[in-house]
């Protein structure tokens, strides 16, 4: 097994090689996601790690690359010196993060690789694979590594049912009383439209309505829009047409005649549609159009024969209302065996019995 160090810039011709190394051919929730893939990593260091180096491990066996990992360092402020840490690119940002490779073998190889290196502290990285977990931490506690594990987030995600007017009949009676309730309600308002956005000339019209909803939306004044949020905005301007010409790109938008009043963001990989954002307008707020285009979106889904939707993020009582299925992913911090690393591996205890006494204070 041989492994070499990239620039992120190195690696654009190996991008198709790159995201051929994620592909499954049975769609699955529990395997790495957009946020691994080559133009996801390239809107990151674009946008988010603009003054900073990616590097890229690449291991190879014979002529074939087996693994991919990008990293990139940041730097903490300690008592006295400067720690150094590196992170997966996608830490910054991400749907479902995991291991770019064809066998968990040659991802452990460059995670050694990572951890030989003495001018580092720790290396952080997620997985959503329970394969990849059982086999991360076997390596790390036979090579006797420092580590942590934490099951980082808990996401929900559902599974179409086959037939297709199950989407609303499987609800509960008072959901889809609901939903109904709103579709009736807006059609009596005004013209009610459904589009999807797949293809790259699209893109511009799309985050000019995507970008309407937000600054109309709770999350504004909130301060979580991703108006308000310029390092989003400059990663969903750079990836969006990316994903779009990839044939990735699966957006929504319902408008009230011709007025955009809630959208939602998805992007279809490997099978599965991963929805990134979604909003609406406050002043549509009694409509329900948050779960109005969830339905809208998993009808499309459907006619396109696309029978999984990863909602992302925290789970909140709104994606309860479809379905109760879940899934986790786990966070390692893996210490190196240096001087700092040690130092890190002791922080990181401190401020873990730190918080917990202050917890039972509380």
């Amino acid at each position: 097994m041989n492994i070499e160090i990239k620039t992120l810039e190195a690696c654009r011709e190996l991008r198709d090689t790159w995201n051929a190394l994620l592909s499954h051919d049975n769609p699955h929730i529990q395997t790495p996601g957009i946020s691994m893939t080559y133009e996801w990593t390239e809107s990151l260091a674009e946008t988010r790690l603009k003054n900073e180096l990616v590097h890229v491990y690449v291991a190879r066996d014979k002529n074939e690359i087996t693994a991919i990992l990008p990293v990139y360092k940041k730097q903490k402020s300690r008592y006295l010196y400067q720690e150094k840490n590196l992170s997966q690119v996608a830490e910054l940002y991400a749907t479902r993060n995991g291991l770019i490779r064809k066998s968990t073998a040659s991802s452990i190889d460059i995670i050694s690789s990572v951890m030989e290196r003495n001018d580092i502290a720790s290396f952080k990285l997620t997985t959503c694979n329970p394969e990849d977990n059982v086999a991360i931490t076997d390596h790390l506690n036979q090579t006797r590594t420092l580590y942590t594990s934490t099951q980082h987030i808990i996401s929900a995600w559902k599974k179409l049912p086959e037939d297709r007017d199950d989407i609303l009949n499987a609800l509960e009676k008072k959901f889809r009383y609901t939903l109904r309730t709103s579709i009736k309600s807006l059609e009596q308002t005004g013209r009610l439209t459904f589009k999807t956005i797949t293809h790259e000339n699209e893109c511009a019209d799309f985050l000019s309505d995507v970008y309407e909803i937000e600054r109309a939306s709770w999350k504004e004044e909130a301060g979580t829009s991703i108006t308000k949020n310029q390092y989003q905005q400059d990663f969903y301007n750079s990836f969006i047409p990316k994903s779009a010409k990839r044939g990735w790109l699966r957006g929504a938008i319902i408008y009230l005649d011709n007025e955009p009043f809630v959208h939602s963001i998805n992007i279809v990989f490997n099978g599965v549609c991963e929805c990134l954002k979604t909003s609406f307008k406050e002043k549509y707020k009694q409509y329900s159009p948050g779960h109005l285009i969830d339905y809208m979106v998993f009808l499309d889904l459907h006619d396109n024969k696309l029978m999984l939707f990863d909602f992302l993020g925290i789970i909140e009582p709104s994606k309860r209302k479809w379905t109760k299925d879940s899934y986790i992913q786990t966070q390692y911090t893996i210490y190196s065996s240096s001087i700092t690393g040690k130092l890190a591996s002791t922080y990181s205890v401190l401020e873990k019995y730190r918080v917990e006494k202050t917890r039972s204070f509380t």
